[in-house]
């Protein structure tokens, strides 16, 4: 017999929600990855972001525009190739014709976080006067959507750059090209796409840059509060991997731990402190058995609530 009524229903209303990437039996490396998405990925946006960004849903320019609504998968190799390459690379005509119908989002809280004070710094270069309190930062638990909701940059990439010489080019950039000056970093900082228009009423929390800056932030990451590193974007962020990956690892002190708990609470709740707060923490080089940190969280959160969490390919870097 067939699936129920009732599961086939919730099937429906789910992608109805999203415009599922639905890769060819012959693409089965991209749906297998499918499985393997991050529990949290982040989004900023400002007075100047293309699209639609808000608490209730993510739409492309081209879901805003009426234009082009088909699954990424669903084009001409070649067509799907283009409009790969006019996102990686930010082409202008894509945003002149309105017709991206992508989205963007990271898995790296720390890349999410330059961008967001990158963002104000370049609006005001181009005259625009945007404030931290107009950026925010969106997070989402992709445990909540169906599969095919997002794709990874390089499993997109993959599938398509054989159509396209700058597609290609985009791909040796985020997984062969390194940074002269920081020679074990990679121009790559987990992003991942999601297509159409997204409902995400309920399923996520949003803060902006000021109010993570007034409940703490700079403490956890003293280096984002370098005024002069906020004319750059992704040289600033392999700066500080460097040192969190090549840093002398320390124990958090309880101030430490009571900031990022802080900072997590005040800004996206409290069913969303907990691994927040981790992603917090990780933003300086740490002792993985930190004593401090773990009393300091039992302190704070139930056992219940440490229970619901899946830290499953939570990052911060």
């Amino acid at each position: 017999m067939g699936e129920p009524l009732a599961r086939r229903v919730n099937v429906l209303e789910e992608v109805r929600d999203a415009l599922l990437f639905s890769p060819s039996p012959a693409q089965r490396s991209v749906s297998k990855s499918f499985n393997d998405i991050p529990t949290y990925l982040f989004r900023v946006h400002g007075p100047s972001t293309v699209g639609t960004t808000t608490t209730r849903q993510v739409s492309s320019p081209a879901c805003d525009h009426g234009l082009n609504k088909k699954d990424l998968f669903q084009l001409q190799p070649w067509e799907a190739a283009r409009c790969l390459e006019d996102h990686f690379w930010w082409n202008k005509r894509h945003d002149e014709k309105g017709d991206c119908n992508f989205m963007s989002w990271s898995s790296s809280l720390l890349f999410v976080l330059q961008y967001g004070l990158y963002r104000q710094s370049k609006d005001r270069r181009e005259g625009r006067d945007t404030c931290l309190s107009q950026v925010y930062l969106l997070v989402l638990d992709t445990r909540k959507f169906p599969k095919g909701t997002f794709i990874k940059d390089l499993d997109a990439i993959e599938a398509f750059h054989g159509y396209d010489k700058n597609l290609a080019r985009m791909k040796a950039m985020r997984t062969e090209y390194k940074d002269k000056d920081n020679s074990d970093v990679y121009f790559y900082y987990g992003e991942y796409l999601s297509q159409g228009r997204l409902d995400v009423s309920g399923r996520c929390r949003q803060t902006s840059m000021q109010q993570l800056i007034d409940a703490g932030l700079f403490n956890l990451c003293p280096e984002l509060a370098d005024p002069t590193r906020r004319d750059q974007w992704a040289k600033p962020v392999n700066t500080i991997r460097e040192k969190i990956v090549h840093g002398l690892a320390l124990a958090a002190n309880k101030e430490e731990v009571r900031t990022a708990i802080t900072v997590a609470q005040a800004c996206f709740g409290s069913l969303w402190a907990l691994p927040l707060a981790v992603m917090f923490l990780s933003l300086r080089p740490r002792k993985p058995d930190g004593i401090t940190i773990f009393d300091g969280f039992r302190s704070m959160f139930t056992g219940k609530l440490c229970q619901k969490q899946d830290f499953h390919n939570a990052r911060c870097g």
